[in-house]
């Protein structure tokens, strides 16, 4: 499904339990970098097939600067 070309980032967190392959699945393609223990969670879904799961001590997604 296309999206939207004013949509600037698309995580869906779908990927394989405990990945820490975040795809950006909108125009843009951002690169997406997992820091900290921040990984694909499947048991933890609410919509999809996955979540993001974090213990809160430094885990989080970063995205280089961008124009958009």
């Amino acid at each position: 499904m296309a999206q939207p070309a004013n949509t600037k980032l698309l995580l869906h967190m779908d990927g394989a339990d405990t990945s820490t392959d975040f795809e950006d699945k909108s125009p843009s393609g951002h690169t997406i970098t997992a820091q900290g223990d921040a990984q694909v969670d499947t048991a933890q879904s609410k919509f999809g097939g996955g979540a993001m799961l974090n213990d809160g001590a430094g885990d989080y997604l970063s995205i280089p600067d961008s124009a958009d």
